[in-house]
């Protein structure tokens, strides 16, 4: 969902947490698909009955699962979770958060750099959401380029994203995020492969 706490329209669209979507831009082996399904619920991007719905619909082997995960096959919603556990697929946030945005990073080829950077930034939120405040810190920053815990990369990133909109916000979306934007996306394809850096 986007972040209205930084008035982004809500069409923008983040995607990265649904593994059907990454089934149509970067096709993989079931373990693959649980890999992006641990990913989606460590970062509570995720819900557990769109999980399950999705896992009864795959076709898991055996190379896709260990033993122990099949003896725990969810059917309820509620089972998702020890799921998930038994085939190694949770993470805590931030190890969650860069091992989703180096997903992310891979599909540079096939993406538009706005939605590549978009769907970055929304992982981070979600996983600074999990993170324990610390003394002096809110309970919530609206823009991560202000938060002492996130990457430098990351930080840079969402930076750049919201000067252009504040520059730009009276366009439609996706084209206040600069979407078509030439020379903006060059920029971007820079700060997206450097996003990573200075991970605490």
């Amino acid at each position: 969902m986007a972040d209205q706490s930084l008035g982004m329209p809500a069409v923008i669209p983040f995607e990265w947490h649904q593994p059907d979507w990454w089934q149509k831009v970067a096709p993989g082996a079931g373990r693959d698909c649980v890999e992006v399904m641990g990913l989606a619920y460590s970062l509570r991007g995720a819900r557990a009955e769109t999980l399950l719905e999705f896992i009864q619909g795959w076709t898991f082997s055996e190379e896709d699962l260990p033993d122990r995960a099949f003896g725990s096959f969810p059917l309820k919603a509620d089972e998702v979770e020890s799921f998930l556990q038994s085939a190694d697929a949770l993470m805590p946030p931030t190890a969650a958060a860069l091992r989703m945005t180096e997903r992310l990073i891979a599909l540079e080829a096939v993406m538009n750099e706005t939605e590549l950077a978009l769907n970055i930034l929304d992982v981070w939120r979600h996983c600074h959401e999990l993170l324990p405040a610390d003394p002096g810190h809110g309970d919530h920053c609206s823009c991560l380029m202000n938060c002492g815990r996130m990457p430098q990369g990351i930080r840079a990133l969402d930076e750049a994203v919201e000067i252009y909109y504040e520059q730009h916000h009276d366009l439609p979306a996706p084209d206040c995020f600069g979407s078509s934007d030439e020379s903006f996306r060059r920029s971007l394809r820079r700060l997206i492969q450097r996003s990573l850096d200075g991970l605490p």
